[in-house]
């Protein structure tokens, strides 16, 4: 088995060692890339936030390139949508964005993260969401790329802009999909064969989100891990569709924070090789072989990056 993990967040200070501002172990990047390399995860796709995130994580690529990583690193590029208020900052950042794509087009899969989140209007009004977001369509149309999408509490909003839009772009994934299945419903017909759905732990909490996961077509479903968000943890409802392979994995392969070992995980900072756990649920909720939904979501990824 093969994976693509669509999201991963790799410029997160936790993989520098720093927790919450403060320094509690050495870096360690290239172990977490080594075992995702050993967990059969062949690309990772670092999630585009913020101008300077992106220059960061562009930076961060050629590095790693140069270190002739097993991985493939490739990323996304956009504004995310409590970012947007950068919009106002700097009236010239679409042109900085799309100058970014076309200097670095062998490594850009995607235009995002882009969308509305009206759970954090603290970061960002909704006026300006609606307007940064609207702004990114150009982009996608542009460069011929998929959409890397965000949404939280803004559904019909949401769905009202990709409507507006559909001729905007020819293929989406929308990332971290914890919303309802009449939603998904939709969006579904709005882009009958370009519409997916990014699959992590946050994905997963509840048994309504499962029950949603249930009635999503296999061939619309990526999966990624939100690294290092979004990790599967006993309180949450996909919890007991954990393999016993992947319990042991938790049990034994992690250490505290604080006690930093090399060559083990950091206990809650979530990996690209935990790619498994969320195969294990996905697996489990369809009743399907875990090599069965892995090759089929890997074949789905493989078209989402061809921009269907």
């Amino acid at each position: 088995m093969n994976f693509i993990d669509i999201g991963v967040n790799l410029t997160d200070g936790m993989y520098n060692g720093v927790y919450h501002g403060k320094k509690l172990h050495e870096p360690d990047l290239d172990l977490v890339l080594k075992r995702a390399a050993e967990a059969s995860v062949n690309h990772l796709i670092v999630t585009g936030t913020s101008y300077s995130d992106i220059k960061e994580a562009i930076e961060m690529i050629k590095n790693k390139e140069q270190q002739q990583q097993e991985v493939k690193l490739s990323l996304t590029i956009g504004i995310h949508p409590t970012r947007c208020n950068e919009f106002k900052k700097d009236s010239q950042l679409m042109d900085k964005l799309s100058r970014l794509i076309e200097e670095n087009r062998d490594m850009v899969v995607a235009v995002g993260e882009c969308g509305l989140d009206y759970d954090r209007t603290k970061f960002c009004a909704i006026e300006t969401q609606l307007k940064g977001f609207e702004a990114q369509f150009v982009l996608s149309k542009k460069f011929n790329l998929p959409l890397f999408l965000h949404n939280r509490g803004s559904g019909e909003d949401f769905y009202q802009i990709l409507e507006r839009h559909v001729d905007d772009f020819n293929c989406a994934v929308v990332h971290t999909y914890d919303d309802t299945w009449e939603l998904a419903e939709k969006l579904i017909k709005l882009k009958p064969n370009g519409m997916f759905f990014g699959l992590n732990g946050c994905s997963m909490k509840k048994e309504e989100n499962l029950r949603v996961i249930e009635k999503l077509p296999m061939e619309s479903i990526l999966l990624e891990t939100d690294a290092p968000w979004c990790d599967i943890r006993p309180t949450h409802a996909s919890y007991k569709y954990l393999s016993q392979e992947s319990l042991n994995k938790i049990k034994n392969n992690q250490k505290k924070k604080e006690r930093f070992q090399s060559g083990f995980q950091v206990k809650s900072r979530n990996e690209p090789c935990n790619i498994s756990f969320v195969l294990d649920v996905l697996s489990g909720l369809k009743k399907l072989p875990r090599e069965q939904v892995a090759h089929q979501v890997y074949q789905n990824t493989l078209r989402w990056l061809k921009n269907c």
